[in-house]
């Protein structure tokens, strides 16, 4: 938690998301409650160094309270081609539940 803490004090610092990365390697941790914290910060922040990243944490992981704030990060952010086509190919693997949550804040209806 304490991980968490310091991504956004971080970035309420100002700090360079490319440095930090390269520092920290936050993109390549294990742990999808720092991927999804670090996710959030720098899509907002428009930053460009995550390659594939988040698109691959967003197929590998199905669990809403990581999904709902990615894509809406996506979507605040005038990504929104991005957060469709990636959503595409997660729609499958995810829970019942978190698809109807998606479909919805992807402004979706039920023949997509």
């Amino acid at each position: 938690m304490r991980y968490l803490i310091v991504i956004g004090l971080l970035f309420s610092l100002n700090v360079n998301g490319q440095k930090l990365e390269e520092y920290l390697m936050i993109a390549s941790k294990n742990n999808s409650e720092i991927k999804a914290a670090w996710f959030e910060k720098v899509i907002p922040n428009n930053y460009n160094g995550l390659g594939n990243a988040v698109e691959e944490f967003l197929v590998e992981v199905g669990r809403r309270k990581f999904l709902t704030p990615l894509y809406k990060a996506l979507l605040d952010t005038e990504q929104t081609n991005m957060a469709l086509s990636i959503y595409k190919k997660a729609r499958p693997n995810y829970h019942s539940v978190a698809t109807g949550t998606m479909d919805e804040l992807l402004n979706l209806n039920d023949s997509e």
